[in-house]
């Protein structure tokens, strides 16, 4: 069974093309670890008054045993981030790398290294 990511939308209509690439880069993240047991993928576009122009804030919370890793990727001024696509695939890449880390320190750990 593969693992179905919670994709929750603020502020903004689902898009199902930005859904169907969030459901692609979870089924990569299962070739890094087998053992995610749960994803959760939220895309805002904060109201006006708190940023200017589209900006759009990506949070990703991706659960292994022993582990919960969060990339949230905050807009600031980056112009990717007024890309939604853009905006998602910096965060699936700031979680890719986070769990490699992890899975690499938890394979170190059952080695006895």
């Amino acid at each position: 069974m593969s693992l179905q990511p919670q994709i929750v939308w603020h502020n903004l209509a689902p898009v199902e093309a930005i859904n169907d690439h969030i459901r692609h880069e979870v089924t990569s993240l299962t070739e890094v670890s087998d053992r995610i047991t749960s994803c959760r993928v939220a895309i805002e576009l904060p109201h006006r008054h708190h940023h200017h122009g589209g900006h759009f804030q990506v949070k990703i919370e991706l659960a292994i045993p022993g582990h919960v890793l969060v990339a949230d990727r905050d807009p600031g001024d980056q112009k990717t981030q007024a890309d939604p696509m853009a905006a998602v695939n910096e965060a699936f890449g700031h979680i890719r790398r986070q769990l490699t880390d992890a899975v690499a320190v938890t394979s170190e750990k059952r080695h006895g290294r």
